[in-house]
């Protein structure tokens, strides 16, 4: 064991030192305190113009602050109403374009309804005249069958009978000066006697089948034309509504010559210019 500690040993102490650097802290501490008071004196002593230039530039700075906030805002607003106007422009063209692109859609349909009145009066037109035919089915079966019988009869004497040839009244000067189209009329309907070609209509198709129409418009156009009806002994019925279409219609001069017979028209004696076919309405 270590030897004991006698009273007669030096001891060591610390407290010179600690009281020197209690001391500096202190006046460390004292100094600090003084030149801080001494500091906030001075503030106190500043200008009273500048403490207000300094309130009024604290004061503008804030409110610069608050305008750029206020501009960036009215910037996103108007930015939001470009938008908005550029979409509206965008759907204004697109109205103008869809109301071109309705408008001539209904132009179309104008058209194809004028289109589907017109067929569908040519089908009724073609209708009634069905419905005339049917009516009219039994005489020209009758008819028919007259002309069967009668041609059966005159097979063997043809040639033996004349032809019943028609022949005007005069010298003939008026079939020289007056163009002649001739129109025969019997029981069952009319015949247009062209020079190549005869035309049969039935009495109901009278004023409903353009043939007719055709013919009388051209007729009509002919300088001092005139239509001559060949009358047969059945034919009155088809002479009164042939003759007064013509002259209701198209104001057609026109006269009639009686036939005396059944036989086939010569018409050889009259030089009339007739159409081959009638031309275009």
């Amino acid at each position: 064991m270590g030897q004991a500690r006698t009273r007669s040993d030096p001891e060591i102490t610390l407290f010179p030192f600690l009281s020197i650097l209690v001391c500096i802290i202190g006046a460390l501490m004292f100094l600090i305190l003084v030149l801080t008071l001494a500091q906030g004196m001075l503030g106190d002593r500043r200008d009273v113009t500048e403490v207000a230039r300094a309130r009024e530039a604290d004061q503008l700075l804030r409110e610069a602050a608050e305008r750029d906030r206020e501009l960036k805002k009215w910037q996103a607003e108007k930015e939001k109403g470009d938008a908005v106007h550029a979409e509206i422009g965008t759907k204004r063209e697109r109205f103008v374009v869809l109301t071109k692109k309705i408008e001539g859609t209904e132009d179309e349909k104008r058209k194809i309804d004028f289109a589907q009145a017109a067929q569908q009066k040519e089908l009724e037109n073609m209708l009634l005249q069905i419905e005339m035919l049917k009516s009219e089915q039994a005489p020209l079966l009758t008819e028919v069958e007259k002309l069967k019988a009668q041609l059966a009869s005159r097979k063997a004497t043809l040639d033996a009978k004349p032809r019943l040839v028609v022949r005007g009244s005069g010298s003939g000067a008026i079939a020289a000066k007056t163009p002649l189209f001739f129109v025969e009329c019997n029981g069952s309907g009319i015949v247009i006697h062209n020079p190549t070609l005869r035309q049969r209509l039935s009495t109901g198709s009278i004023g409903l089948d353009p043939t007719y129409d055709d013919f009388l418009r051209h007729v009509a156009a002919t300088p001092k034309a005139m239509i001559v009806f060949l009358l047969r002994e059945d034919g009155l019925a088809s002479y009164n509504r042939a003759a007064g279409w013509a002259e209701s219609r198209f104001a057609v001069r026109h006269g009639k010559l009686p036939l005396p017979g059944q036989g086939e028209v010569d018409l050889s004696l009259f030089q009339a210019p007739q159409p081959t076919t009638p031309p275009a309405p």
